[in-house]
């Protein structure tokens, strides 16, 4: 065996439990505030939270700026694809256009 395979295997096993617990909790179904999926990732997953910390973010920060990149990405691959002509405001619902 190579040196160090078996702890990356057991790392990655570990990973995989994880991921099924996260699977599992977001499968539910009900829709949540930003504030509430950061308070569930701080008090479920810390292993995770930890590592949003240790790179200077706030969990909260971490998933406002990945929704906004999904997001943007969307809005680029539906203009790419001709699906939409330009980016405008009329597409974001009310709530989420800058006032």
């Amino acid at each position: 065996m190579i040196p160090g395979t078996a702890s990356a295997l057991g790392v990655a096993a570990a990973e995989l439990e994880l991921k099924k617990r996260m699977d599992s909790e977001s499968s539910g179904g009900s829709y949540k505030t930003i504030d509430q999926k950061a308070r569930e990732l701080d008090t479920n997953f810390f292993q995770g939270a930890a590592v949003i910390h240790r790179n200077g973010l706030s969990t909260r920060e971490y998933l406002v700026l990945s929704l906004t990149l999904f997001n943007d990405v969307m809005m680029v691959g539906m203009k790419k694809q001709g699906a939409i002509r330009e980016y405008r405001l009329a597409r974001l619902p009310p709530r989420m256009r800058p006032s």
